[in-house]
């Protein structure tokens, strides 16, 4: 039987109850055996993060007594389709993955190098965002869909930490 694996790519500058909540909810709703976190050592757009090792370490103490979640320390400098899926694959022979991303993503998804690839590859858990609206989503994803000539297999994930973002913890704690 294939193992069910989620896959949780992003700076986690600092990982928060969002980031967890999410992951969780993506355990069940899912049907997930494992969320895998993957920090991303150059996150795109976010030039004075902590430093890989700091994330990575926080990651650990934060997830240390969720046995469902885990965290990998890949040596490329972020999540791209052409490098960390086939790793992944490697790791984790006979598995089927789901990518974890924000609603917030779902726009700039389009122009993600290799999106065919992905998303005839992996399915995807769509943490809702406080705000977003699921109308919008689905649009965004029909379109991509459409443009790619493919299904996209998706499940929209709602907790009650749609609201935390790592920046306005970063704001708040400075």
């Amino acid at each position: 039987m294939k193992r069910r694996i989620g896959i949780y790519s992003g700076s986690f500058d600092p990982i928060h109850q969002g980031h967890l909540a999410f992951a969780n909810e993506a355990l069940k709703a899912c049907r997930l055996d494992e969320v895998i976190f993957l920090p991303e050592e150059t996150p795109r757009e976010k030039p004075n993060v902590a430093t890989i090792e700091t994330r990575v370490d926080l990651i650990k103490q934060e997830i240390s007594k969720l046995p469902q979640l885990s965290v990998v320390r890949l040596h490329t400098s972020r999540f791209t389709v052409s490098k960390t899926l086939p790793i992944l694959q490697n790791m984790f022979p006979d598995s089927d993955f789901t990518l974890l991303v924000g609603s917030d993503i779902i726009d700039t998804l389009r122009h993600w190098q290799n999106l065919d690839v992905l998303l005839g590859t992996v399915s995807l858990a769509i943490g809702m965002r406080e705000g977003a609206k699921r109308t919008d989503v689905e649009a965004v994803l029909g379109q991509i869909g459409n443009d790619h000539n493919l299904t996209i297999s998706y499940t929209l994930i709602y907790t009650d930490h749609g609201h935390l973002t790592s920046s306005s913890i970063r704001k708040v704690s400075a």
